[in-house]
């Protein structure tokens, strides 16, 4: 079954969100979890060394433990009333020569006493009459009171199970050892502080994981119609174009790269169309052309047929030159199919451009000559090298003289310059007329275009002749333009990149 891009991209959205929100889950339960070991570790250290001083003001009040022993209850009242006094978290005093390092050491780092003869000299205080009420203590003290031990200077269990020790510290009295405070292991891995912090922990994040879950839907949702609807557009547009209609246009203002591809395909819609609107024109053109010369090479046969004209040599040479007129169309339709061509091949060789236009201006000089029109040129005394195509661009300079030929009214002027500008070589064709009109001069290397004052059937052709030069320059990586004449007609200029040759005779 196939999923909508738009469904694909919702659940990877939510399948990296979830994976998101269950890491940081993660992280944050370990974390917490290794933040509260870390507390309790520094918890129970810290309220060992409070009942060690505790136990040790005991016995220097009492002389002895029997007491305690006799009756557990005043050791859990001791015990617990001195840990309920202290609160949740112990006073922050000095006690290196007193406090080992936790986890603690089986063996405290000194025997130093922890009280100087100063402190014993002060009045001594019962520690059962500090008015403490038991009834309000925390089930997480009466868990840690249970697993502390009292045992004798030989290490003898006093009072309490001793079993798992987790940790020992010793009670002194100066330099006499009076017995030893023992932790047993805990139980259960967390202490009950943990377990409830632990539970509001997770409500509370369950809630803003659950918070978070509705933001990563819509969120999703909304990113997921912001990728897909510009695509869903591009894929409507698509169908239409391959339905011809290349009117389509689409609107995408996403202001990223779906919206460059919008553009991209409006421009490929409007260029579509745009051929499409040449190319109907191009067959109404050839077809226009094509049935002018069928038309009358029709009617002047049937006037044969019919004995109407008589196939005299005048009237089999009109034939021939409607023949002529269709060759010529014919040929140069087959020269801009071979041009419009991709696997069409140019030819490149470095040559020098001065003999090949000296060529064409012998060749043509006695041509114009018939038609009384005079030819002058001013060529660069220097080499004039391209790397080009050299029978391709004589196709460009005989097509131009061609037209001159044509076009150019009786006793008429025609001057060929040419020379380097920079890094490129200019090429002026200047005729004396007549001349273009402005707006008809960018239309000049349309296909099949002609004006209608110097291009007409019996002068000229079918209007190819500057369209395939345009495309021979403008392959060469050049350009061609047509402008107004100083001497009164046309100036067609071709302009081409100058080849490596040249800069050795700069």
């Amino acid at each position: 079954m196939k999923l909508k891009l738009f469904y694909k991209i919702f659940i990877a959205n939510l399948g990296i969100l979830f994976v998101f929100v269950l890491a940081m889950q993660g992280v944050n339960y370990f974390s917490k979890k290794s933040l509260i070991d870390n507390f309790v570790v520094e918890f129970e250290s810290q309220r060992m060394i409070e009942l060690s001083e505790l136990l040790q003001r005991y016995h220097f009040q009492h002389g002895t433990w029997d007491e305690l022993i006799q009756d557990p209850q005043k050791w859990r009242q001791l015990l617990l009333g001195h840990l309920t006094q202290m609160g949740p978290f112990p006073r922050n005093r000095n006690m290196q020569d007193a406090r080992p390092q936790p986890p603690f050491s089986m063996r405290p780092p000194t025997d130093k006493p922890i009280f100087d003869d100063a402190q014993r000299a002060q009045p001594r205080q019962s520690l059962f009459d500090n008015g403490r009420r038991f009834n309000r203590i925390e089930p997480h003290l009466k868990s840690f009171v249970s697993r502390v031990s009292l045992l004798d200077s030989d290490e003898n269990t006093l009072i309490g199970n001793a079993n798992n020790r987790q940790a020992f510290i010793k009670i002194a009295d100066g330099d006499q050892t009076i017995g030893w405070l023992a932790l047993s292991e805990r139980r259960d891995p967390a202490s009950h502080m943990f377990d409830r912090y632990m539970q509001q922990q997770q409500k509370e994040t369950m809630w803003v994981a659950a918070i978070g879950g509705v933001v990563a839907v819509i969120f999703s949702l909304l990113l997921s119609r912001h990728i897909t609807a510009p695509i869903k557009q591009l894929t409507t547009g698509a169908s239409l174009l391959a339905k011809r209609q290349f009117t389509t246009q689409i609107s995408v203002q996403t202001n990223d790269e779906l919206q460059t591809l919008a553009n991209s395909f409006n421009q490929l819609s409007s260029e579509l169309l745009s051929y499409e609107i040449r190319q109907k024109q191009w067959l109404m053109d050839i077809a226009h052309e094509l049935r002018t010369p069928l038309t009358i090479l029709n009617g002047e046969l049937e006037a044969i047929i019919d004995g109407v004209v008589s196939a005299t040599p005048s009237a089999i040479a009109s034939l021939k030159e409607e023949v002529a007129i269709m060759t010529r169309l014919v040929n140069d339709l087959h020269q801009l199919s071979l041009l419009d061509s991709t696997e069409f091949n140019y030819h490149h060789q470095s040559f020098n451009l001065v003999p090949l236009l000296n060529g064409h201006i012998q060749k043509y000089a006695l041509k114009l000559a018939q038609r009384q029109i005079k030819i002058a040129s001013s060529i660069d005394d220097r080499p004039l090298w391209l790397n080009a195509d050299q029978e391709r661009l004589s196709q460009v300079i005989q097509n131009i003289l061609e037209n001159v030929f044509r076009y150019v009214d009786s006793g008429g002027q025609l001057y060929i310059n040419a020379t380097r500008l920079e890094k490129l070589i200019v090429i002026d064709f200047d005729d004396s007329g007549p001349g273009v009109s402005p707006s008809a001069m960018t239309k000049l290397f349309d296909r099949l275009y002609r004006t209608d004052s110097s291009r007409n059937r019996k002068t000229g052709g079918a209007g190819l002749g500057l369209a395939i030069c345009k495309m021979i320059v403008e392959a060469h990586q050049g350009n061609i333009i047509a402008s107004q004449s100083d001497i009164g007609g046309l100036r067609i200029r071709i302009t081409l990149p100058l080849g490596a040759s040249n800069e050795q005779t700069a």
